[in-house]
């Protein structure tokens, strides 16, 4: 198996300064390129990962920039020249001469800074003997000094090997004699000896304390304060801001002075199984008497007791006295160490505290031992990640806040402001409100005013630890307040990403709202009153209604683009199916959110899970549980004695409905309960024993398994005569069907009246569209107990159903599926399901046309191993493989039909590894050949760019053929097909009836926004011939409403010959039919989403439009508007016709008051002029329509399959059906598809 390294981090990854030089790091890159990639690869492909390797702001960089070319070489100078800054070769040669070697650095470390300074020093070849004469003046032992300087014609390597030898020896004798200075030694042992007097440690420890070195301004014991080299010399004093010394060096007792935490909120989650030599750092807070100074100490399991260096009980523990150690400690060769005494101190460690001994040692690091360890309750394998991320958690780190991100509100003005009156707190809560309104003040979270024009009321609660939590009553100011729009994530969606993790780590966000800083101008609104007195919030308050959507905005912003991972409002979820995978998407959502500037809440956090709890549900490897905790309350629940207590007991069990598969009819009585409610509640026995088995089938509720695209898929329906349900479920690969989801819902009035097989068909119709996300674009069975529906909803029984089901089969025809007849008996879940009354509308199933949204599949790749596999086993590759060893015939005269391809060019075939190869390319046997063309169509490129991927690497007989049928086949795109060839067909004129009123148009105008009443639609009719047009407003258009208004037109001009609608449901209607056949009218209809076949009519509507939004701006009636425009329209002539509609209607030109002022009116044309003069402008027409819009008839052939585009919904892009045939042409640019719809060439692509 081949080794896996890993890369370098992103050299810049966001805006700012790198942290690391680009020529440290393009080394790091290099060094990665040769391990991982040993094989020879492409100058493209290695710019690629070059690119890739940038990160986010370092690609944008390059862009910007202008390299010769496109190679490798071209890219690394341009980046060099880039990011390599200007070098002042005297600053840099001055660093260079003032590095000097460290305390406890070693020589190997300190020359290889030397060397990384002396690269920008420009030295040339006096390089080496200026990082040998550093070595000789920055070394930390005089006697390395020395020895240096005694040796004659002392070249570096030389120099650096004295220095090892030197350092060596030091260090093994100080682990035989522990007598030298310098030694770390953190495994430490007990050992009881008599303890000597009080004075004689005094005296030791004054002799000790005069003979050492000490510099009051930085606590070194190298140097005086006096000497020139002194770092702190100029340094400003944290503590009482003085300069001349350190804070931790500083004698001044300012007590009301706020001190500096040294990164006391800083943990390294990067507890990679802790071996011996790994060391975890930790802060802990030590007081001898009153004051605690935050310090840092070294976790060592090893130690028994707490050790401190002598240099810091000197600066912080000066004044506490040494007693005489009761015990003696040695190091781990079993030497005893030298401690001048130890000393009493308390401790204080996330909330615990605890009181210890400290022992001081001459020297080292200070250490935490198992003491202290468990006392405080230290975790040291906290998690498993392996990261070099520094994440901030709560702990000091109250007052975080979200970088670069400011939440402002939006406020109604026409609302006024209202200022609530204090309410009055119980005398015990006083003292606990006014800290937590001091603590919320002194962090910065809210702030104390004077004034506001909005006050609210504050509301105490307690928390589950006994503390209160302090809330604000925002009801009023969130009535003045436009809430922010942004979706919060669908569990159902969330859930399915989980789909095969089985490591887990939940993140928590400390006070996740309170990391949002409140614009200035929004902060007035969030006014509350106290005791205390007025204050308002600077960060965003719990309680505002815009905060959850403008919350989950910002956390999906944060964390886009990241894999494994998941984020409702401030729970963030990460998951992986490995736990190095797990470790990876861990690290990169603490960087993202370490960047950002968000503090999480460590007591809440876990890491590294093999279950999590995640929004009410228990997730896992082995799939998706209820929380039982929250179950076992209901479990414990008394009956209910009151109709609000049933409807919160129904509220929580409907909450896990899918959890319980026969939920309807078990939960029926309760429901009946709340029917009755204008009656005396009666807690009866059936009810009784429909509580008890709700919550016994809520504690047996079944594991729900993850939907997984590539099982096969049921979908079995049930109806009863109050109720729908439905079940999902797929078929294991162990072949057992697992449930993935339960639904039901009651039926409305209208449906209960519905026939048997109605209400079935609606079952399967409701269930297909709910789970449409899931079903649309993979096949699925149907199953039904009606077994007329195994033949009313295909394509073959749709000339036999009803209307109604007729329209509902038409829907299915998207979807791929089978339907097959299940008994009554074996279909329990389903029947039990459709007793379910849900309180709420059904689905609108009449105009429902929408773009789904995919589960994208990762798609595995091909190794080497597994195409040689492929190829031995293909029956033609193996032929071919032995043809390259033992030699081609001459001629393919009696070769297999398969062979020929190869035959054509077997000189460039030849065999490496198990594998055939052309040229340049791989020969792909026909097992994977599926494989490739679906790796290569990953990103669903076009046919084009598909074809050029594969012919790269790969090649096959017949490929470019395979790959159009695969592309044109994609599910995903025929939907949004880029390829799809949408056609312009010519106009075809509308033939000039022989008389006035034979043929008319009818359409329905609406909803018409703000409309009076009576004026919300308006139905719209227009004569061929003479264009008269009628208007008439209504409320809802109803069939009822359609018909009486072609009653009251039919009343007056009499009955046309034929009547031309659009496929709206009032002119599709049974009623609708009827009325026509009744009258003796015939009726056709235009082409599906195609206004343009009903062009008359629809151009009347756009003109109709126009005068009634000049109505809309007047403020008068619309319904006073209508009647001028129609007096104005009707007595106009019309651009086609050269004449007015009430000319060619009535015979007679109407009189308006423009009119009035002439005796006489002109006599109307003859009918032939006008006939001439109609078809002179429908040829213009289409002439100028085919020459401006490149018209072409696409002559679409019967039987051909064709995709039909659906309508835009919501302003999504338009979509295509999957494939249909044609049955036949009817006409000029429109075609009759066999589902029996038809359409207008325009909405068809092949």
């Amino acid at each position: 198996m081949q080794a896996s390294f890993s890369p370098p981090c992103p050299f810049l990854e966001h805006p700012g300064q790198p942290t690391i030089a680009f020529r440290i790091w393009i080394r790091l890159f290099e060094n990665y390129l040769l391990a991982a990639f040993p094989e020879k690869i492409g100058e493209k492909r290695k710019r690629a990962i070059l690119l890739n390797h940038l990160g986010t702001e370092g690609q944008r960089l390059f862009y910007s920039l202008q390299p010769t070319d496109d190679s490798y070489a071209s890219t690394l100078q341009a980046l060099t020249s880039f990011f390599t800054p200007k070098v002042n070769v005297c600053v840099e040669r001055h660093r260079f001469r003032r590095r000097r070697q460290a305390q406890g650095e070693t020589v190997d470390l300190y020359v290889a800074d030397l060397k990384e300074l002396a690269a920008t020093c420009a030295f040339g070849a006096l390089e080496e003997e200026s990082i040998r004469d550093q070595l000789i003046e920055g070394t930390s032992s005089p006697a390395v000094r020395e020895r240096l300087l005694s040796v004659d014609n002392l070249t570096l390597d030389k120099a650096i090997l004295i220095a090892q030898q030197m350092e060596t020896a030091k260090r093994e004798a100080s682990c035989l004699l522990a007598t030298a200075d310098g030694t770390d030694v953190n495994l430490l042992k007990k050992r009881q000896q008599s303890a000597p007097s009080s004075g004689s440690v005094a005296r030791k420890n004054a002799g000790e304390q005069t003979t050492q070195k000490y510099c009051f301004r930085c606590g070194s014991t190298t140097h005086l304060a006096n000497a020139s080299d002194c770092h702190a010399r100029n340094s400003q004093c944290y503590n009482c801001g003085k300069r001349g010394h350190l804070s931790k060096v500083c004698k001044s007792k300012q007590l009301g002075r706020p001190k500096r935490k040294v990164c006391s909120s800083v943990q390294m989650l990067e507890l990679a199984q802790l071996s011996k030599a790994d060391s975890i750092y930790i802060t802990i807070e030590v007081s001898y008497r009153s004051n605690y100074y935050p310090l840092q100490f070294m976790v060592d399991t090893g130690s028994p007791v707490s050790v401190i260096p002598r240099s810091l009980w000197q600066t912080t523990f000066a004044s506490a006295p040494l007693r005489t150690p009761p015990v003696t400690l040695t190091s781990y060769c079993k030497r005893p160490l030298p401690i001048l005494g130890c000393f009493d101190a308390s401790v204080k460690y996330k909330g615990k505290r605890a009181r210890t001994t400290f022992y001081v040692a001459r020297y080292g690091k200070a250490l935490i031992g198992m003491d202290l360890i468990g006392e405080l309750n230290i975790r040291i394998h906290g998690s498993d990640v392996v990261s070099n991320v520094a994440v901030t958690t709560s702990e000091g780190r109250t007052n975080a806040k979200l970088k670069n991100y400011v939440h402002e509100v939006k406020i109604k003005r026409d609302i006024k402001p209202v200022k609530q009156k204090l309410r009055r707190l119980p005398l015990l809560l006083r003292e606990a409100v006014a800290k937590e309104i001091h603590k919320l003040l002194s962090t910065g979270i809210i702030e104390k005013i004077d004034a506001s024009e909005w006050v609210s009321p504050i509301v105490v609660t307690r928390k589950k630890d006994g503390n209160i939590r302090l809330c604000v009553d925002l009801r009023e100011p969130n009535k003045a307040i436009v809430p922010d729009i942004f979706p919060l994530p669908h569990i159902d969606d969330l859930l399915l990403r989980f789909k095969g993790a089985t490591i887990f780590s939940a993140l928590d966000l400390r006070s996740a709202y309170h990391q949002l800083v409140l614009h200035e101008n929004s902060r007035d609104i969030t006014a509350f009153i106290s005791h205390v007195g007025l204050f308002r919030f600077c960060r965003v308050p719990y309680g505002l209604c815009s905060a959850p959507a403008a919350f989950q905005k910002v956390m999906t912003d944060i964390l886009r683009g990241l894999p494994g991972v998941v984020c409702y409002l401030d729970d963030i979820v990460v998951f992986g199916k490995t736990k190095s995978e797990h470790d990876r998407n861990l690290s990169s959502v603490l960087q993202r959110l370490q960047c950002n500037g968000l503090v999480l809440n460590d007591d809440k956090c876990k890491w590294s899970q093999n279950e999590i709890l995640f929004l009410g549900h228990h997730i896992s490897s082995a799939g998706i549980r209820p929380d039982f905790s929250r179950i076992e309350a209901v479990l414990n629940a008394p009956a209910p004695s009151s109709i609000q207590s049933l409807r919160s007991f129904i509220g929580m069990m409907t909450w896990y409905s899918k959890f319980i598969p026969n939920l309807s009819s078990t939960i029926e009585p309760l429901r009946a309960l709340i029917r009755n409610a204008d009656s005396t509640f009666c807690w009866n026995t059936t009810a009784e024993e429909s509580f008890q088995k709700l919550k016994h089938l809520l504690l047996e509720s079944p594991a729900l398994a993850l939907f997984e695209p590539r099982l096969a898929t049921v979908v079995t329906t049930d109806a009863s005569g109050v109720g729908i349900g439905a079940v999902l479920s797929q078929i294991q690969e162990d072949g057992n069907e697992r449930t993935i989801a339960f639904a039901s819902r009651a039926l409305s009035l209208t449906e209960r009246k519905y026939s048997v097989v109605e209400k079935e068909a609606l079952a399967c119709v409701w269930a297909v569209e709910k789970w449409r996300h899931w079903l649309w674009g993979t096949k699925f069975t149907l199953c039904s107990d009606q077994r007329s529906l195994t033949t009313l909803l295909t394509s073959k029984g749709i000339d036999r159903a009803s209307l109604r089901i007729a329209r509902w089969s038409m829907k299915l025809m998207e979807f791929n599926y089978d339907i097959k007849y299940k008994p009554g008996s074996a279909n329990s879940v389903a029947d039990a399901l459709s007793r379910l009354p849900v309180e709420k509308e059904p689905t609108n199933l009449e105009h429902e046309e929408d773009v789904v949204a995919y589960i994208r599949k990762e798609i595995p790749a091909v190794n080497s191993s597994e195409l040689a596999e492929a190829t031995s086993k293909c029956p033609v590759l193996s032929e071919v493989s032995r043809y390259i060893q033992e030699g081609w015939p001459e001629n393919s005269k009696n070769l297999n039909a398969a062979l020929i391809p190869f035959f054509r060019v077997r000189s460039e075939l030849t065999t490496q590894n198990g594998v055939i190869r052309g040229t340049a390319r791989v020969i792909v046997p026909s097992a994977l050949q599926g494989s490739f063309l679906a790796l290569a169509h990953e990103s669903h490129q076009g046919i084009v760019r598909t074809k050029a991927r594969l012919r790269q690497l790969f090649w096959w007989p017949g490929l470019d053929r395979e790959v159009e049928m695969f592309v044109r086949n994609c599910t995903i795109c025929q939907t949004l097909d880029k390829t799809a060839v949408q056609y312009r067909t010519p106009l075809t004129p509308v033939p000039l009836q022989n008389a006035a009123w034979e043929k008319v148009a009818i359409d329905i105008v609406g909803p018409l926004h703000n409309s009076r009443y009576g004026e919300r639609f308006a139905i719209t009719l227009i004569d061929y011939y003479g264009k008269w047009p009628e208007v008439k407003f209504c409320q809802k258009v109803t069939t009822g409403e359609v018909i009486r208004f072609l009653k009251e037109v039919f009343s007056r001009e009499g009955q046309p010959k034929e009547i031309v609608s659009d496929n709206g449901v009032q002119f599709t209607s049974h009623e609708f039919q009827e009325f026509l056949q009744g009258h003796a009218i015939r009726h056709y209809r235009s082409s599906l989403y195609y206004p343009q076949a009903n062009g008359e009519i629809e151009r009347f509507n756009r003109t109709l439009k126009d005068s009634l939004q000049a109505a809309a701006r007047t403020g008068c009636s619309r319904s006073e508007v209508v009647l001028d425009f129609l007096m104005h329209y009707r007595a106009t002539p019309h651009a086609v016709t050269g004449e007015t509609p009430s000319t060619l209607l009535h015979g007679r030109k109407l009189k308006t008051k423009l009119d009035m002022t002439l005796d006489d009116l002109s006599l109307p044309k003859s009918d032939d002029l006008v006939r001439r003069k109609v078809e002179r402008k429908q040829q213009y027409m289409a002439k100028y329509f085919e020459r401006k819009k490149a018209i072409r008839d696409p002559n679409f052939k019967d039987g051909e399959m064709v995709r039909v585009r659906l309508p835009r919904k919501f302003g999504k892009q338009f979509a295509f059906s999957k494939p249909v045939p044609i049955v036949c042409r009817v006409k000029r640019g429109t075609y009759r598809l066999k589902d029996g719809r038809v359409y207008n060439a325009s909405n068809l692509t092949r």
